[in-house]
């Protein structure tokens, strides 16, 4: 008998400093669907724009990552100690899609949204002071959107 599974897409958003962060989600992807969802019958299927998405003519190249991404029910937010770039709409593509979830949200109230920030060790010589900031302040943005930064 074939069984129904239920396909939750997980948006994962991040800037581009987080490789190995983002490969622990698709482990951990993985590990749940092999386990958890094969007994309860769902399937997490993590988006990201390196694998979900090819290069278009547009006038912003963040526009066309958002149109081919499409919809998800989960966002799934990370941030190091690197913010981004600007993306004409916003001060970085992660803060661009943070802030397309937030207003899907406000719509549907069914999307759900993470946002994690990173306690790793790093050295401080190695930070980029402007870029460092721009990750408090939007940490402190997303907390008091209700949004739970880790501390």
């Amino acid at each position: 008998m074939v069984k129904s599974v239920l396909g939750i897409r997980v948006f994962v958003s991040s800037p581009g400093d987080l490789k190995e962060e983002r490969a622990l989600v698709k482990r951990v992807c993985e590990e749940i669907n092999v386990d958890t969802g094969n007994l309860l019958g769902f399937y997490l299927d993590p988006i990201f724009w390196e694998t979900h998405t090819s290069s278009g003519i547009s006038g912003r190249s963040q526009e066309v990552i958002t149109k081919q991404i499409g919809e998800y029910e989960i966002y799934l937010g990370l941030m190091g100690f690197y913010f981004g770039s600007d993306t004409g709409v916003a001060s970085s593509g992660t803060e661009e899609e943070y802030n397309d979830a937030l207003a899907i949200w406000k719509e549907q109230q069914e999307l759900k949204i993470q946002f994690y920030f990173s306690t790793s060790k790093v050295d401080p010589s190695s930070l980029d002071l402007e870029q460092y900031k721009k990750v408090l302040d939007f940490k402190k943005r997303v907390g008091a959107e209700g949004t739970d930064p880790a501390p």
